[in-house]
């Protein structure tokens, strides 16, 4: 279902601090290493970011969500990751509440699937848009786990099984 990954390394795209260190304390442990992202990367992230609020791996824009639009921050925010040249993988931990959702966000995450050619594992959690995003993905060559620690299993496993 996914495709193969070039490398080990991972890009944490989050929608909530903790579960971003969750993420990557999990990745580090399963044998995935951090990817470093480029200038360019940085400067999208930036763009969804305020002034005082530095874009890393993980990256949690969900502060991003309140300045620019639930659909703006997700679009933003993902498609750097993904577009990224030094991001081999990469795992979402997105929050569903009422504030972060938009009925787009299957169209987008396919648009973005087709666009990159990258494994995505995903786990969302919370809110009532979190079954109707799941369903959405069905079909996408997305990865949707119920939890953050298999879906970063899961990416270990890819990369451990196709490097």
């Amino acid at each position: 279902m996914l495709p193969r990954p070039r490398g080990r390394r991972v890009a944490i795209a989050t929608t909530s601090g903790a579960l971003g260190v969750i993420a990557t304390d999990l990745a580090v442990a399963n044998g995935l290493e951090l990817a470093r992202f480029e200038a360019m990367t940085l400067a999208a992230m930036r763009g969804i970011l305020p002034e005082w609020l530095a874009p890393a791996n993980p990256f949690d824009f969900w502060i991003g969500i309140d300045i620019k639009g639930a659909r703006a921050a997700h679009e933003i925010g993902l498609t750097a990751v993904l577009a990224d040249p030094g991001v081999d993988l990469v795992l979402c931990t997105l929050l569903a509440p009422a504030n972060a959702d938009f009925a787009e966000f299957g169209d987008l995450m396919r648009r973005l699937r087709r666009a990159y050619d990258k494994p995505v594992a995903m786990a969302i959690y919370g809110g009532d848009a979190r079954e109707r995003w799941s369903k959405s993905l069905k079909g996408t060559g997305i990865l949707v786990l119920p939890t953050t620690r298999a879906a970063a299993r899961a990416l270990a496993l890819l990369a451990q099984a196709t490097l």
